[in-house]
């Protein structure tokens, strides 16, 4: 009876474990949102490491242009302060071009209202040629 009970135990203890990783991996650190829906979870072999540098980061969202998550066609980047008119620079590991030698750049960074320094504060990344295809396994942002 005891043996029964300590293997329900140890069990239910890693089912516990299991959960709460889970729900760490899922919701954890910088939102991954996108057109088709890409989160940390979707990405083939496990997440993206993500670093920012320059500015604080609410949500990145990755536009991907097929169902598999593995041509990026574009990056939404929220920013939480104020860094209008700032261009950020994008180095994306796992990741190459579709066409020849395109990169991926980002426009200016713009706020809301009048004088565009309200939030939300945001700038959009495309590649300048195709799609970047492969296993996006890290995304580096840097704002100057």
């Amino acid at each position: 009876m005891r043996t029964m009970l300590q293997l329900i135990g140890g069990v239910a203890a890693a089912g516990v474990v299991a959960a709460g990783t889970t729900a760490f991996t899922a919701g954890g650190g910088v939102g991954l949102g996108g057109s088709n829906g890409a989160t940390a979870t979707k990405f083939i072999g496990g997440t993206a490491t993500q670093t920012v540098t320059g500015a604080t980061i609410n949500a990145i969202a990755y536009t991907w242009s097929d169902t598999a998550n593995t041509k990026l066609s574009a990056l939404d980047l929220t920013f939480a302060d104020l860094t209008v008119r700032k261009v950020p620079t994008l180095t994306l590991t796992g990741l190459t071009p579709s066409s020849g030698g395109a990169t991926f750049t980002c426009t200016a960074i713009t706020g809301t209202g009048t004088n565009t320094d309200q939030a939300p504060f945001t700038s959009n990344c495309t590649p300048s040629a195709g799609t970047f295809d492969g296993q996006l396994t890290a995304l580096n942002v840097t704002v100057p």
